[in-house]
């Protein structure tokens, strides 16, 4: 089950899932970029505050050194921590 889950600005965690309200939502290319990153190991780079998970994120769906590429926020509920599966 998918369960919320308490992150802080540095942690490793990984993407279960493309989010469903994002799938529909979101422009195709942005849709592959997010489909890329689901199991690879991201760093949580801020928390908006309605707890939306601020990832940073190259095309190819590993880590962005900065803000200069896509901008997720992400529910964490779709999020785990890195090293707890997988």
């Amino acid at each position: 089950a998918l369960r919320p889950r308490k992150f802080s600005v540095g942690d490793e965690v990984r993407l279960q899932m493309v989010p469903p309200e994002l799938e529909r939502s979101l422009p195709e290319e942005r849709q592959k970029v997010l489909q890329n990153c689901v199991g690879k190991l991201l760093r949580v780079e801020g928390i908006d505050e309605f707890g939306g998970i601020e990832l940073h994120i190259l095309d190819d769906g590993t880590q962005s050194p900065d803000r200069s590429h896509h901008i997720f926020f992400i529910e964490p509920q779709y999020l785990e921590m890195a090293g707890e599966g997988i």
